[in-house]
């Protein structure tokens, strides 16, 4: 079996500077049978907030996953928290 092409929506509230949040991703189209075609549809999808859009190659459907977290030392990862 050969490896197909699949638009996938991820979500990382770090992007945003978050210290506690969540990071997902879900498929959202494919599969394609070819990165180009995959890419011309994923153009249709809009970044928004923490939120953009990736093709990935697989040859099963990616699965969806969710996972929280949070910055235990925050005022050592980020230097620019207040009150941290």
């Amino acid at each position: 079996m050969s490896d197909k092409y699949w638009v996938v929506e991820k979500t990382d509230t770090a992007i945003a500077g978050c210290v506690s949040g969540v990071k997902s991703q879900r498929t959202v189209d494919g599969p394609f049978d070819d990165w180009d075609a995959a890419f011309s549809c994923k153009q249709r999808y809009r970044r928004y907030g923490c939120t953009y859009y990736t093709v990935t190659e697989s040859e099963t459907k990616p699965e969806s996953s969710k996972e929280d977290y949070e910055f235990v030392d925050a005022s050592r990862e980020f230097d620019d928290v207040p009150g941290w």
